[in-house]
């Protein structure tokens, strides 16, 4: 079994058990809401840290998940001859640094349940910021990475060449009437 199938099943696995689970998890009291006591339309919610508590650490296992697969997929564009070569630090940086920041979100934003409180950064709650302002920034790396790098980690000159000879042999087969 090659590398890329193990990993991505694996990564694959656990995105779904983790979805699983979470289904299965009993619902706290309150998640719906409670009626309010002025307005019969509205719903408000209660105590946060009461009902995001127990499935809290399962959305960052499926979000840091999610966020290795990312990677793994890119990855997998940037192999040549089974390897990542040069390719390989820049993705483990993207990894550590896109999984570190989003779970700095979740433990700002469990901090965030017990004291909602807290201090404003630009306008917006700490999570809220740090989504806005640090995630969005980081998650462009391997954008980056990929745009600036794409010549020499995804698609070489050689890559290229060898390209352009296959589909001028499938043309000369075309034309000559071989299949």
């Amino acid at each position: 079994m090659r590398i890329e199938r193990l990993l991505f099943g694996s990564v694959l696995l656990l995105l779904v058990l983790s979805v699983g689970i979470a289904w299965v998890v009993p619902e706290s009291e309150g998640v719906g809401g409670y009626p309010h006591d002025e307005f019969a339309s509205m719903r408000q919610g209660g105590s946060g840290a009461a009902r995001h508590g127990g499935i809290l650490a399962l959305g960052w296992a499926f979000g840091v998940l999610t966020i290795l697969n990312f990677v793994l997929l890119v990855g997998f564009g940037g192999r040549h001859d089974g390897r990542l070569g040069s390719f390989g630090w820049p993705l483990a940086v993207a990894f550590i640094a896109y999984a570190g920041v989003f779970s700095w979100i979740i433990a700002a934003y469990r901090q965030y349940l017990v004291d909602p409180g807290g201090p404003l950064v630009l306008g917006f709650p700490l999570p809220s910021a740090l989504m806005l302002y640090v995630l969005y920034p980081v998650s462009m790396i391997l954008n980056v990475y990929f745009a600036v790098g794409f010549r020499r980690w995804v698609l070489t000159e050689e890559d290229e060449a060898r390209y352009r000879e296959l589909v001028a042999r499938r043309r000369r087969q075309q034309a000559s009437g071989q299949r």
